[in-house]
């Protein structure tokens, strides 16, 4: 049976795997929507019903795919969403980096969790194979203390390590290696990237490096999300604990699970749910989508000031790429900006692919 690599994809409500030759070749790409009534992971060829909704369960149904087409994972990267400031680049997974790994969970709870749970069944389910884990937040190690560092004590942000971090890292890198490749390095100098799904971020990126981003400590920050509340004031965030007897774990719960569009549209925090009550005279749903496009708004000029103005706008990620509505409605109030139609590029998401090419470019 042939060698294969295998970039294993864990998120917050679908895992997405893809396998790939030895040189880098794609050889299948699969998707389980595990909010689905029945998941199951799915191709143009494949569908696989998942049994059993945990760790081993999913790895098992996605490995009887591969099994069935004669494929034998020998290297499977394994996305982590936060790194922390320990993991700045690709590692390959021992026992000591797992246990590191654990500790940093908390820091992205929608994220983090599942895709360590899925790494600790798949060193299990894979024992000969080298697992490497790929941080989203290593292609922001480039930005400069001017935009990670946080006004706060020094005891904070060296001690504690507070400092803005970013996310979305494989999205932002293969869309900025899209826009170079398409328009060329000169056109394409001064990016900013708007990924828009059921997590939103945007990244200043400058000459191919990530130079300013939404995202901060934690994946909470920014724009607004499917169920995250993006930037607020913390005095805000104080008061609520302070004045109102508020838990940790309630506040925690709010801002991670029950804000962004589900709670300004009062129906779902799915946005084609979202679009079609608006479509349908919900003013609420209507408003969060406005609510969305001002927001950025305000980031894409924000970044572009960052790098001194802005050559070219990507939209990516699975809201950037279908809804044309929305950025219609981004492009109309940054006009001032003086982007033209021809610097303005729709890229698919390709994050497996970003991470097999980060894999084959590195020296373990």
């Amino acid at each position: 049976m042939p060698p294969c690599l295998l970039m294993f994809n864990a998120g917050s409500s679908s895992h997405k795997a893809a396998a790939f030759s030895i040189d880098g070749s794609s050889l299948g790409h699969w998707h389980a929507d595990m909010q689905a009534l029945s998941p199951c992971w799915t191709s143009a060829t494949d569908s696989v019903l998942i049994a059993d909704q945990n760790p081993c369960g999913v790895l098992n149904s996605l490995l009887a795919i591969l099994h069935q087409h004669d494929l034998v994972p020998v290297q499977v990267g394994h996305r982590v969403v936060h790194g922390g400031t320990r993991f700045v680049k690709p590692t390959v997974v021992d026992d000591h980096v797992l246990a590191e790994l654990d500790k940093l969970a908390s820091l992205a709870p929608l994220h983090n969790p599942s895709s360590l749970a899925v790494l600790h069944a798949a060193r299990v389910a894979m024992p000969a194979a080298r697992h490497v884990a790929m941080f989203d937040t290593a292609f922001h190690a480039t930005i400069p203390p001017v935009n990670y560092r946080y006004a706060i004590p020094a005891e904070w942000s060296e001690g504690e390590g507070i400092r803005r971090f970013g996310f979305h890292g494989f999205s932002h890198a293969w869309s900025a290696s899209r826009a170079r490749a398409i328009l060329g390095e000169v056109r394409s100098r001064r990016l900013v990237v708007l990924h828009l799904g059921q997590g939103c971020s945007a990244t200043a990126i400058l000459s191919g490096k990530s130079h300013a981003t939404t995202m901060g400590f934690t994946p909470l920050d920014g724009l607004p999300m499917g169920t995250r509340s993006g930037a607020i004031d913390p005095g805000a965030l104080l008061h609520l604990l302070m004045q109102s007897g508020m838990t940790i774990e309630s506040l925690s719960h709010g801002l991670w699970r029950k804000s962004g569009w589900l709670a300004l549209s009062g129906c779902s925090s799915d946005f084609r749910v979202v679009s079609k009550s608006a479509e349908a005279g919900n003013p609420d749903a209507a408003f969060a989508i406005e609510f969305l496009a001002a927001r950025c708004c305000e980031v894409v000029a924000s970044l572009a000031a960052t790098m001194g103005g802005i050559d070219v706008l990507v939209f990516t990620g699975g809201i950037g790429e279908n809804v044309e509505s929305l950025r219609l409605m981004i492009l109309q109030g940054t006009r001032f900006l003086g982007i033209m139609a021809d610097n303005v590029l729709v890229v698919p998401a390709q994050e497996e692919q970003q991470m097999v090419n980060e894999l084959l470019d590195l020296v373990l």
